[in-house]
């Protein structure tokens, strides 16, 4: 009978996972990936906004989900060298694997949700903007964080600190930092009805850090 198979986090350089496409179990959201888009938020960022499942056989690790999002960690301007995994396989093999061991209880008192953190922020359209344009999408994001910053928001975030959008050579790319926290509430649900508001009445969006809003 085959034994169960065990599951941990570990830090994992992404130059060192295999891909093999039959082991691939792409999630819905490895599916809403725009590559070029996600690879310039992770050079920003320098972070990845999933934790990809790999497989450990041998020696070896293989991808199973997340495969878009480690290609962005290696492709990234510099690369990362490391990106938190959740790992997958027999638990003697994991025990004598190499690998650097997360303690989820360690991690999770060191990153308490409440905490807050500036986050980069970008959007990616699918054409270059006008001046006007601009002003509405500057005026939808900056309504969006006074709202949301306002002594009366009761509804997670804890958003502090904006700073001004910042625009590329193109004007298809505006970016901006913000001073926010991961405690859980329905901000994020919000933001996105701004993000779809923005695609439909000022211009069409192609990603948002890197992820496809449709």
């Amino acid at each position: 009978m085959t034994k169960p198979q065990g599951r941990i986090l570990a830090r994992v350089n992404p130059a060192v996972v295999v891909v093999d496409s039959s082991l691939l179990q792409p999630t819905v959201w490895d599916q809403k990936v725009v590559s070029n888009d996600l690879k310039l938020y992770v050079s920003r960022s320098r972070l990845i906004s999933a934790t990809p499942l790999l497989h450990l056989r041998g020696r070896e690790l293989f991808v199973v989900q997340g495969a878009p999002f480690l290609t962005a960690a290696k492709e990234a301007t510099p690369p990362l060298s490391e990106v938190v995994c959740e790992i997958q396989g027999q638990p003697s093999e994991i025990r004598h694997a190499n690998l650097q061991i997360i303690d989820v209880c360690h991690l999770l008192n060191n990153t308490p949700p409440d905490e807050v953190y500036s986050a980069i922020n970008m959007i990616f359209f699918q054409r270059p903007l006008d001046a006007q344009e601009q002003q509405a999408v500057r005026l939808a994001i900056e309504g969006f964080f006074q709202e949301v910053s306002s002594p009366g928001w009761k509804y997670g975030g804890n958003y502090r600190r904006m700073e001004a959008l910042e625009w590329n050579k193109q004007n298809d790319i505006v970016s901006w930092i913000w001073e926010r926290s991961d405690s859980e509430g329905h901000d994020m649900i919000k933001f996105q009805q701004v993000l779809h508001r923005i695609d439909s009445t000022i211009a069409p969006i192609r990603s948002y850090n890197g992820i496809a809003i449709a």
